[in-house]
């Protein structure tokens, strides 16, 4: 069977609630090893609303204000990240594909 699952806001809005989440998925592999997850995930508490905040930003032309903001995204996602990830060469992979995703933004 396929079994989606979504995770989202306060749910992922840091390391010990993402790791809750770790513990729902594996509990769930575990009692149904059959099943097919996908796992889907939207932005972590507080994180959406920031991001339509600074866009408002942006349009007014504050552009220290975005330049902030991005900084502060980045640093709580890498935190997090540092948090979760004890795989050194994951952790320097995701670090590595954040960076690229915020120069983006």
């Amino acid at each position: 069977m396929k079994v989606v699952m979504k995770f989202g806001g306060s749910s992922v809005g840091d390391y010990l609630s993402m790791r809750r989440v770790v513990r729902i998925v594996a509990q769930h592999v575990n009692d149904h090893p059959d099943d097919r997850i996908i796992l889907v995930f939207s932005a972590m508490k507080g994180v959406t609303d920031r991001i339509l905040a600074v866009s408002k930003q942006a349009a007014d032309g504050d552009q220290k204000a975005v330049v902030s903001a991005v900084k502060n995204l980045s640093r709580r996602h890498k935190k997090t990240a540092r948090d979760l990830i004890s795989n050194k060469r994951i952790l320097s992979q995701a670090l590595a594909e954040l960076d690229q995703l915020l120069l983006e933004f």
